[in-house]
């Protein structure tokens, strides 16, 4: 270093030092601190992980054992987190994956759920199946042999049609959970 580079840091620094002991009585002004990208990042995360939990208490997955009797509905309904097994007199629904077509009032107990199989085994009737609570134990499990015949299923030209795809299996059941 040259004198004179010393000689400029040094009355620099001087210079600053007494202009701080000056505005030693002032209100200082702290600018404003540059913002933490990364602790809004944890923010906004915690945030999401909160919100996905409580959705997913909110939508428990929906479970149970069913028993049916009868000529055409005796076997069991099983739905299981991921898959749905439905065993009838004539009808055999391996394990399959599932979606949710409607889910309404679970809490309560006329509850009422629709499942649409994903991929159904060679001798399994039905696409749709669902599931209405009529009593604390007992439960309506009906059939459709497609998605359109569920989606009409209110339909005046649909319920209790002689037509074969429009035909549904209603099922008297038993909660065995």
């Amino acid at each position: 270093m040259t004198v004179c580079e010393a000689e400029s840091a040094y009355n620099t620094l001087h210079n600053h030092t007494e202009q701080g002991e000056a505005d030693m009585g002032k209100e200082t002004q702290h600018p404003v601190p540059a913002p933490r990208i990364g602790f809004e990042k944890w923010k906004v995360a915690a945030l999401l992980a909160l919100a996905a939990t409580s959705h997913a208490m909110a939508e428990a997955p929906f479970t149970g054992a069913f028993s049916g009797t009868g000529r055409a509905c005796s076997g069991g309904l099983f739905v299981r987190t991921r898959t749905i097994e439905w065993n009838s007199s004539f009808s055999i629904c391996k394990p399959a994956r599932y979606e949710v077509l409607d889910r309404e009032g679970l809490a309560s107990d006329q509850g009422r759920i629709a499942f649409r199989l994903k991929a159904r085994s060679r001798r399994c009737l039905y696409e749709v199946v669902e599931a209405q609570q009529v009593s604390r134990y007992g439960w309506d499990i009906r059939g459709y042999q497609s998605l359109e015949s569920y989606r009409k299923r209110d339909l005046p030209d649909w319920s209790n049609s002689p037509l074969g795809d429009r035909m549904i299996l209603s099922c008297p059941m038993t909660r065995l959970e």
